[in-house]
């Protein structure tokens, strides 16, 4: 009876032990990046949204400046007072009830418990990386529902996976899934100004999502064309912009958000190394040396610079087969998958787990295409 039932509601179950994985995983470790993410919590809580990108870190765990989007550091803002509204509970039932398992109380006091609460929204975007992954493959392959299970599997019960978002806790998965879905909406729907907006909204949670940028609108200008882009581009210009407004406290109001996303952000990050742990060519090169990315490699050009010549060429012939091909979809999933590789690989400052960026369009292309 057990086996029959969850034959029936597979796809349930899936989900269900995925989710179960996942919650035995919350509370054993996390990666030091959930320190900065606890840290730009409280502190947005405490100081205030105004001048916070100019303000330094209240606690050594964090960069010194906050480096993440306003998408990110209001999930943050959120998530952090949740650990003393459970407190407040869990002491109002422990002073109550006699019974009461005391022990709870400290351990919510504990780090790793508010760590665990940072881990929730990467957790659930891979739940509905998962389900978007179904209904994806529904689209590709009409006549074979397993496939989509299995490729819905492959996303809930892939130790990368929940790796990073449970036990590291990064949030990675997030803006995977706004990429992911801004896709399915471009190549299966009219909803083109939603899909540009889901796009953005990617890029407010991590800029590693910017991988995607050159397939993406290559294929929205060849699909709807330059009015309809330059359309969606203002309004998800829109809403990048006010996205911003909260942090604002002096200056040049205009230029503030595309200036702090471009130094803050894009520029802010910690780590300048040919390859952060990467095993990509770079890792070949320097043998994991943290060779500064711009230190001169060949003809007086930095291992940065020849990063981005090796990668741009990549993605100028991939294009180039694109418009040869006719932007079927199977073409489409190629370059966005190959695009995204090339960049993996060539491109300095990688950390290890952007190589996950790739992973849901590498099961769509295992599904239509076996070889």
């Amino acid at each position: 009876l057990i086996m029959e039932f969850i034959k029936k509601h597979k796809i349930a179950f899936a989900i269900l032990v995925g989710l179960v994985i996942r919650l035995l995983l919350l509370f054993l470790d996390y990666a030091w990046d959930v320190n900065s993410f606890i840290t730009w919590g409280k502190d947005l809580n405490q100081r205030g949204f105004p001048g916070f990108y100019e303000t330094i870190s209240s606690e050594v765990y964090a960069p010194k400046y906050p480096n993440y989007p306003p998408f990110s550091l209001f999930m943050f803002y959120l998530i952090y007072p949740l650990k003393k509204i459970l407190f407040d509970y869990v002491w109002f039932l422990n002073t109550t009830i006699s019974a009461f398992p005391s022990n709870l109380v400290l351990f919510i006091e504990k780090r790793s418990f508010i760590a665990g609460l940072f881990k929730l929204p990467g957790i659930f975007a891979d739940l509905a990386l998962g389900a978007l992954m179904l209904k994806f493959s529904k689209k590709l392959v009409l006549d074979n529902k397993k496939l989509g299970f299995v490729a819905l599997s492959l996303i809930l019960l892939n130790p990368s996976v929940f790796y990073v978002s449970a036990y590291w806790g990064q949030i990675d998965s997030i803006p995977l899934f706004l990429i992911f879905y801004s896709i399915y909406l471009l190549m299966f729907s009219k909803k083109h100004i939603w899909s540009f907006l889901l796009f953005v909204s990617a890029i407010l949670f991590k800029p590693t999502v910017l991988l995607f940028l050159p397939v993406y609108l290559v294929y929205f200008i060849w699909k709807y064309g330059f009015y309809k882009f330059m359309k969606s581009f203002c309004l998800s210009n829109i809403l990048f912009w006010f996205s911003f407004l909260p942090f604002f406290k002096e200056g040049n109001l205009i230029a503030f958000p595309y200036t702090t996303y471009y130094k803050s952000i894009l520029l802010g990050q910690d780590l300048s190394y040919t390859t952060n742990s990467a095993f990509n060519f770079w890792a070949v090169v320097t043998g994991f040396n943290n060779v500064n990315e711009t230190t001169n490699f060949l003809f007086n050009l930095s291992y940065q610079q020849i990063g981005i010549v090796i990668t741009a060429g990549f993605l100028s012939y991939l294009i180039y087969v694109l418009f040869k091909k006719g932007f079927k979809l199977r073409y489409v999933l190629y370059a966005f998958t190959l695009s995204v590789f090339s960049s993996f690989l060539f491109l300095t400052k990688m950390h290890e787990r952007y190589s996950m960026l790739i992973l849901p369009f590498i099961l769509l292309l295992g599904i239509i295409e076996k070889k």
